[in-house]
C-alpha cells in the first residue's frame, strides 16, 4: 500500500490549495488502496480534504489522523472520510453544530431520501452564506 504524506498548503490561496491537492493525486494511477498519512496537517479546506475522503470511500483506503488537536476535531467534526448518508443524521448534525457544513454521501439509487438530503444541504449552505448578498440567486443560477 503507497504512503502519501499530506501537508498544509503554503497559504490559504486558492491556487496554492489545488498545487496541494494535485500533488498529493499526481503519481496515483488506479493503485487502489492508499494510505493517507494526515499527521502533519494543521488545517484541511474542503478543496483538498473531499477529494482525499471520496478516494478513501471508494477504495477502502486508510488514513493517519493529523496529530494537531483542532485539525483532528474538525474531522470529526464533518465526518471524515465516510460522511452522512441519511435524513436523520443531517437534522441531528444541523442541531448540534452550526459551524461546518458536513461531508454528504448523495447516492444516487435513495430517490426520495436523497432528494431531502439534498435540499436539507442546500438550505444549510445558504443559511452559511446568507449574510453575503445574492448569494443564492448567483448558486441557482449556475444550475
Amino acid at each position: 500500500m503507497k504512503n502519501i504524506q499530506i501537508t498544509d498548503p503554503k497559504n490559504d490561496n486558492l491556487i496554492q490549495q489545488f498545487g496541494a491537492l494535485y500533488s498529493i493525486f499526481k503519481n496515483v494511477k488506479n493503485e487502489g488502496e492508499m494510505h493517507f498519512d494526515l499527521s502533519r496537517t494543521r488545517w484541511l479546506c474542503p478543496i483538498i480534504i473531499l477529494p482525499v475522503a471520496a478516494y478513501i470511500a471508494k477504495t477502502s483506503s486508510a488514513f493517519t489522523p493529523s496529530e494537531n488537536e483542532t485539525t483532528r476535531a474538525y474531522l470529526d467534526t464533518i465526518h471524515f472520510p465516510n460522511g452522512i448518508r441519511s435524513v436523520s443524521k443531517f437534522e441531528k448534525y444541523v442541531q448540534e453544530t452550526r459551524t461546518y457544513v458536513p461531508i454528504s454521501v448523495l447516492e444516487r439509487d435513495k430517490g426520495s431520501e436523497r432528494e431531502n438530503l439534498e435540499s436539507m444541504f442546500s438550505n444549510l449552505v445558504y443559511k452559511l452564506l446568507g449574510s453575503i448578498r445574492n448569494t443564492k440567486r448567483n448558486i441557482l443560477s449556475y444550475n
